[in-house]
């Protein structure tokens, strides 16, 4: 059993601590995909299923730099009435917000909400928190072991002696301490792109 792959088995949630044990025990290359563009995606007031990320969880305590709350108060109502619905020890910890199904009841002819940021009190700590609407699959997590080999851009990664480009988040060595940095995989990661 020393020898065998690592078992997981049952629940448990994808925390950065998490994400990197698929690498350090099992060598996957199991990556949280960030900055994703906005592609295809309407503003929340034109659909009712939107998907709003906590870009920033562990600095984002005093809310958005620059929020859309005054243009948009419904959609930071309907934020906070979503986390209200969570059991409480998950309000705080929550990093995406799959709203699906419910109107944002809100008007926007020029696409602002689009990509905009929301503060919201979290219901059952008071806490803040800054909620940016986001692409379908931003913060989705994938093991990327296929990509790592199978990329178009690795040969002339390869050919000038150079790292692979996806394989570098997991393999680097992580001197600030921030895990997040080893399992977060940023768009674009390379500059071929």
């Amino acid at each position: 059993a020393d020898c065998g792959a690592a078992v997981f088995a049952g629940a448990f949630r994808l925390t950065a601590e998490n994400m990197r044990k698929f690498y350090e025990l099992d060598n996957k290359y199991v990556y949280r995909l960030t900055n994703l563009p906005l592609v295809s995606t309407s503003n929340p007031c034109k659909t009712n299923n939107n998907r709003f990320v906590r870009k920033d969880a562990g600095n984002d305590s005093s809310g958005c730099s620059s929020d859309s709350n005054d243009e948009f108060p419904t959609i930071v109502t309907a934020l906070t009435s979503f986390i209200g619905d969570m059991n409480q020890s998950e309000q705080d910890v929550v990093r995406v917000l799959d709203i699906n199904g419910i109107s944002m009841n809100c008007n926007d002819a020029s696409n602002d909400s689009l990509g905009a940021s929301f503060t919201v009190t979290i219901p059952s700590s008071g806490a803040i928190a800054c909620f940016t609407h986001s692409y379908k699959y931003e913060s989705s997590v994938f093991v990327m072991n296929d990509w790592v080999v199978n990329h178009p851009g690795n040969p002339s990664y390869y050919k000038d002696s150079q790292t692979n480009p996806i394989a570098v988040v997991a393999e680097h060595e992580n001197i600030s301490g921030n895990v997040e940095e080893s399992v977060s995989l940023n768009y674009p990661p390379w500059s071929f792109h």
